[in-house]
This record gives structure tokens, sequence and C-alpha cells, in this order.
């Protein structure tokens, strides 16, 4: 008997220990498939990442030479890379928007970092990616809708961040806009106002949104035939504009355009020409001839040269403008 009960621990124990050295050798297997795992994806994310890099590369390099397409071209890339990468989308739909014309597919990358945004809980991006969508609604003059989107943004803006953030001076400017364009002029000087108090509090004065805040003051003064008041905005912002360094020229283009208009207004042609001409040439060397920009620069044009009596030169310019919009809104 004490043999046989010997004999069954000794067959325990080394079955035991076989099953112990099995579960060990299994762990090993186990924790070398996960460091392998590891290493993989590690050197998966660092391959993503050069590329990644390498894509916005060749965008800077592209956008610097104005060759819009192809810089669009390297960001869409980058982006497929990762597409819940919410910054990667808002850059995406910036560039879009605002080099393309194409406020579609603009929207399309705002509700993608939106959806993403909101699973990771990012509350600025939201804000701004509503205050982008309001930007587009107020170009294509859905002016309910822009109201509806600043509106979200400037909320969580104000719940997130307080009264006094760039966010909501952003969504006050964006209303100033909207209710610029309805021909409420003195609800929008109220807005742009509250967007200037709130710019020159976070910001300081010598930045360009405090400058784009004077000229939307000047549009609205202009609008209510005060010239003098107008021009003292312009000024103001061009002033400001001139102050900053490394200034992307494109920030011009407002300013330029809206002193031309306004020594139309009062008949100084020759001031008015200066001025229209140097915004249709930054309009035509950043955003090329395919863009709503350039269609809206060889429409002041037109009517500049109209005003001047140059019937042949006011309709050559305004047939330039015609087709583009039609390339990019259709006949309809």
């Amino acid at each position: 008997t004490e043999k046989i009960d010997e004999s069954r621990e000794r067959i325990l124990r080394e079955a035991n220990e076989k099953e112990h050295e099995n579960l060990k050798r299994e762990e090993t297997r186990l924790r070398k498939r996960k460091a392998d795992h590891k290493k993989s994806l590690e050197l998966e994310r660092v391959q993503m990442e050069d590329l990644a890099y390498r894509c916005y590369n060749k965008f800077k390099i592209f956008k610097l030479s104005h060759n819009n397409d192809s810089a669009m071209y390297y960001l869409e890339c980058r982006v497929q890379l990762d597409t819940a990468n919410i910054d990667w989308n808002m850059a995406a739909g910036e560039f879009m928007y605002t080099y393309m014309s194409n406020y579609g597919k603009a929207v399309d990358y705002y509700e993608r970092a939106i959806r993403h945004a909101v699973k990771q809980g990012d509350t600025s991006a939201i804000a701004l990616c509503y205050n982008n969508i309001a930007k587009i609604c107020l170009d294509v003059e859905k002016f309910d809708l822009a109201i509806e989107y600043v509106t979200k943004g400037l909320e969580l803006n104000n719940a997130e961040y307080g009264y006094k953030s760039s966010g909501v001076a952003a969504s006050h400017s964006i209303l100033g806009g909207v209710y610029y364009a309805q021909g409420k002029f003195d609800i929008a000087l109220e807005e742009y106002k509250k967007a200037l108090d709130i710019n020159i509090s976070v910001k300081g004065e010598c930045n360009e949104y405090t400058a784009m805040t004077y000229n939307n003051i000047g549009l609205v003064y202009r609008a209510l035939g005060n010239i003098s008041g107008a021009l003292e905005f312009y000024k103001k912002s061009l002033e400001v504009y001139n102050g900053i360094p490394e200034l992307d020229q494109v920030e011009l283009v407002g300013v330029y355009n809206n002193l031309a208009n306004l020594y139309t207004d009062v008949g100084d042609f020759r001031n008015a020409v200066k001025y229209h001409e140097k915004s249709l040439e930054i309009r035509l060397d950043v955003f090329g001839e395919r863009n709503l920009q350039a269609a809206l620069g060889y429409n002041n044009m037109g009517v500049l040269k109209y005003n001047m009596d140059d019937i042949d030169g006011a309709i050559d310019m305004w047939n330039k403008a015609l087709a583009i919009y039609i390339t990019i809104f259709g006949e309809q």
C-alpha cells in the first residue's frame, strides 16, 4: 500500500511538474508574441508618423509655391493614414475651404473631426469645427444654419473657457458677419465690437484677429454711410497688419478690397484702382484662377471699371468671374 501511495504521489508530482513546465513555456511564448506584436505596432506607428511627416513637408512645399492642388493631395494623404486624427482632419477641412473653395468636402472633414472629438472629449476642437462650418454656411448665405452652428460653438467655448477667450471672439465675429450680410448693421456692429474687445483683451492689438475685426467694423461703418469712420478703421486694420512679422499676404486681401470700394464711393478712382489691383494680385498669386477668391477679385474690378465708364473692361472682368462661379457652383 505504501509503495502504491508513493508511486501515485511520484506520478502526480511528475505530472504537476510537467504541467508547470508546459505552462511556463506557454507563458514564455505568449510574452514573446506580445512583445513581437508590441514591436510590430511600434514599428507601424513610427512608419506612419514618418510618412505623415513627409506628407506634411510636401504639403508645405507645394503651398509655398501656391500649387494648391498638389498641396491638398498631400494633406488628404496624411488624413488617410489616420482618419481619426482630429488635427489632420481640421487642417484638411481648412485648406479645402480656404484654398480650394470645395465647401462640401471641407464640411465632411470638419464633421469627421467633430465625431472623433466627441469620442475623445475634445471640446475645443468641437467648438472650432462648429465655428468653421458656420463660416462656410455664411459664405453660401445659409444664414439660419450659420447661426445654429456658431451658437453651438459659442455655448461650448463659454462653458469651457469663459467669455474672454479667442473661441468666443471668433463666434461673435462670425455672428457679426451673418448680421452684416442680412443688413442688420447695428447688431453686426455690436457683435464685431464684442469680438474686438475680447481679441485685444486676450491677444493684444498686434495680431491678425484684431486687424480683421477693425476691418469688419470699417465694413459696417461704410454700410451705415459713415465714410470717415470706415476709413479710420480700415487704416487701423492695415496698420496692425503691416506691424505683424512674417504676415501671410492673404490677410491683406480684405482690407485692400474694402479700401478700394471706399475710394470708389467717394470717386477717388486712382486709389480705388491701386488697392483693387493689390487685392487681385494676391488672390491670383495665392489661390489661382479657379478659386472663389479670384472670382470675387475679378467681380470687384468689373464694378470699378463700370463706375469708371469702362464698359468693355467691366464686361471682360465679369466674364472671368462668371466662368469661375460656374466652375465652383454650376450653372444653377
